[in-house]
């Protein structure tokens, strides 16, 4: 689980599911200052800073909820061998991050 909070300026934040298929199963959600966001275990996201801004998020603190790995042993699974099909936004995003 992450919890993310927008101090100042915006947030694009793309999420879905972990279970779910096809490109149908994300939903997208613009961020402004003030707002919070809570992202639940199983949820496959992606954030992108829109433009300049501050922000905070609160992630799992020390031990296997931490660590990033196998689903169910540890906290995060990074999807790069996820055959899950992603809206082109998401890969744009993602390609960024590379």
């Amino acid at each position: 689980m992450e919890i993310y909070g927008i101090l100042e300026g915006e947030m694009e934040i793309w999420s879905k599911p972990y279970y779910e298929r096809g490109t149908s199963a994300w939903s997208r959600r613009i961020l402004k200052a003030g707002d919070w966001l809570e992202v639940d275990a199983l949820q496959c996201h992606i954030v992108h800073s829109i433009g300049a801004g501050k922000g905070v998020v609160f992630k799992a603190g020390p031990g296997p909820l931490a660590e990033v790995g196998k689903l169910g042993v540890k906290g995060k699974t990074p999807c790069d061998e996820c055959p899950c099909m992603k809206p082109e936004r998401v890969k744009t995003l993602e390609a960024l991050k590379a």
